[in-house]
């Protein structure tokens, strides 16, 4: 895909701590790097090496290639779903339980997951994934998914959660767990794009019938501005998901 080309005006952004201090870290470190010799510039031109990745990681073009090369397109099927599963992507914590919010993964599998379950209302609703925290496991995420999801209109009694599961790993052996659920029963997975290629893996190791879908991606455009080369905390954050995603992927391939 040719990328489209454009120049557009930063604004605000030449002002964001995660340009400017990467940026001041640069050229200290260049300057330091010409007045020093031997073991000390080394290390300089390592520190320098590690913030101009940290620059790139942070970048809205490197977060999309990151992004991109974990996208998995969702499968096409003769036989619709008979159980839609949609994962659950953890919350945001307020500062008491009534300011609690799924957080934007979560939000986003929870509304493809809708909308495809709109196309094949007969198939069971299931919102997986129960939290780990400090002080024990918790199933708040998911209730605010169910929340969010009658607010959509979605019929309570058409929604179940699966609260036995913690992990992508255990998904599918939770919803094993469920009533009327089987080896062979049709399963539908919802969850980000980004996180689709792991979480179909794990449930084709236990259901013979498996349907990705898989949520919109998010940063997920190759096209080309100036902008793109400037680091944001949201790219960085994309980018931090995508690594989390490929040593995750690894890991559970390793650990059969």
């Amino acid at each position: 895909m040719l990328a489209r080309i454009a120049i557009l005006s930063a604004g605000k952004t030449f002002t964001d701590p995660l340009l400017v201090l990467p940026a001041m870290l640069i050229i200290v470190l260049l300057i330091a790097a010409r007045k020093t010799s031997g073991t000390a510039r080394r290390l300089i031109v390592i520190s320098l090496l590690l913030t101009m990745l940290l620059w790139l990681l942070s970048t809205p073009l490197v977060a999309a290639v990151l992004t991109r090369t974990l996208y998995v397109a969702a499968d096409s099927y003769t036989q619709p779903p008979e159980v839609i599963l949609i994962a659950s992507g953890g919350m945001i914590r307020g500062p008491a339980p009534e300011y609690d919010m799924p957080s934007y993964a979560s939000n986003v599998r929870l509304i493809a997951g809708i909308e495809w379950w709109r196309q094949h209302p007969q198939a069971r609703l299931i919102i997986a994934g129960a939290d780990t925290w400090p002080g024990g496991r918790s199933t708040r995420t998911i209730e605010l998914m169910r929340e969010l999801a009658m607010q959509r209109g979605v019929p309570a009694s058409a929604i179940e959660l699966e609260t036995w599961s913690t992990s992508t790993r255990e998904h599918p052996i939770g919803l094993l767990k469920l009533r009327g659920i089987t080896s062979n029963t049709r399963v539908g997975v919802v969850t980000s794009a980004w996180h689709m290629r792991r979480a179909a893996r794990e449930f084709r190791l236990h259901f013979r019938n498996v349907i990705a879908h898989p949520a919109p991606l998010r940063h997920g455009s190759y096209a080309f501005y100036v902008n793109t080369l400037l680091p944001d905390p949201a790219s960085l954050d994309v980018s931090t998901s995508a690594l989390h995603e490929w040593i995750g992927s690894a890991w559970y391939a390793l650990s059969r």
